[in-house]
């Protein structure tokens, strides 16, 4: 519910969602695996709802490790903190997030190399940032770094001053 926070704290496994929803302002992704969370959406489906989106940490001694993830919401979403995590942050593994119905906004760095903060891109994973409505943007207010960035979207990337993309990038829309 409003000014809730869901957090998910894998240990080696992940979590797979087949059904149902996370409806909540912030969901934290934490500890190591593989989060699948974004089955289509619709009637038995998944309809996640959630303002704020945060992937692993870069706190010093945080027991986080390599995490994949790939999370649908069906409306809009923002990379951001909540639960002890910050942005996105992979540790080398793979992410993927789809806005169905509104803007993607990154407002906290999206970081998938081995090391957090530094090294070479090509220690990260491959990053998909995706919204699907008409009119809709994927928004950086932070940085983005990964071996392979994609941007999707029918609408623009508008990118604040200072922000900076570090990985190859492609965009279609």
């Amino acid at each position: 519910g409003t000014g809730s926070t869901v957090i998910l704290n894998a240990a080696g496994g992940g979590v797979s969602q087949t059904s149902g929803s996370i409806t909540t302002n912030a969901l934290a992704l934490r500890g190591s695996g593989t989060f699948t969370l974004d089955s289509d959406p619709g009637p038995g489906g998944v309809n996640n709802d959630v303002v704020t989106l945060a992937v692993g940490s870069t706190t010093a001694g945080a027991t986080d490790g390599l995490i994949n993830v790939a999370y649908r919401d069906i409306n809009a979403v923002t990379i951001g903190t909540a639960g002890g995590a910050s942005g996105l942050t992979t540790r080398g593994g793979n992410a993927t997030v789809i806005a169905e119905n509104g803007n993607l906004t990154v407002n906290t760095a999206i970081d998938t190399r081995s090391t957090p903060g530094s090294g070479a891109t090509t220690t990260g994973g491959d990053i998909t940032l995706t919204t699907l409505a008409g009119g809709t943007n994927i928004a950086l207010n932070a940085n983005v770094t990964g071996d392979q960035v994609d941007f999707n979207t029918l609408g623009s990337i508008p990118t604040a001053a200072g922000v900076i993309v570090n990985a190859t990038v492609n965009t279609a829309n």
